[in-house]
């Protein structure tokens, strides 16, 4: 076979690789597609959703020591947030420009801090990490907690906001 016939059948392979249906977990165009789901679901199975990519609309809080979502209409524990890298890019230019206002805007209040209904998109770490047995020089062992997430580990739940979706202001009767 000559070069210039390999490099019809290598061409060949590649437009039938390119144009032929996907199979597997490729097909599922919605396998990169976040989630929906309701806070005070999320929170209640949080397990379900570990490492899952995920939908989500709460009440976002932020200020000093605290950058967290809720829900009032749930007795859920709140969830730490951490922002990816990418957040502001993969955010619509318009989205990002209403969150940051909000979050100006409503920081007027007795806790400095700012509060703004907001649909993030992002990863769910929904367990705990494991509580770890340390050995010590002298043979004996030291057991610490499970750790938690955010300031002191003190959130049970982390989402790590891939995008924002929508923000809205909160009215001001929302309880905290």
């Amino acid at each position: 076979m000559t070069v210039r016939s390999l490099i019809q059948v290598a061409s060949s392979a590649l437009l039938l690789v390119a144009i032929s249906p996907r199979t597997g977990s490729q097909t599922n165009a919605s396998a990169g597609t976040p989630q929906s789901v309701n806070y005070c679901d999320l929170t209640r199975t949080s397990a379900t959703y570990d490492k899952k990519q995920i939908r989500v609309r709460a009440l976002y809080v932020v200020g000093f020591e605290a950058a967290y979502l809720y829900d009032p209409s749930c007795t859920a524990n709140h969830t730490w947030i951490e922002f990816s890298e990418a957040s502001d890019q993969l955010t619509d230019p318009h989205v990002l420009r209403e969150f940051r206002r909000l979050l100006k805007s409503s920081r007027q209040n007795k806790f400095n801090l700012s509060r703004v209904d907001v649909v993030f998109t992002g990863t769910f770490d929904g367990i705990k990490r494991p509580a770890v047995d340390l050995k010590l020089r002298d043979g004996k062992t030291f057991k610490l907690p499970p750790i938690g997430y955010g300031h002191m580990d003190g959130y049970d739940y982390q989402l790590t906001v891939r995008s924002i979706e929508d923000a809205k202001s909160v009215a001001k009767k929302t309880p905290w």
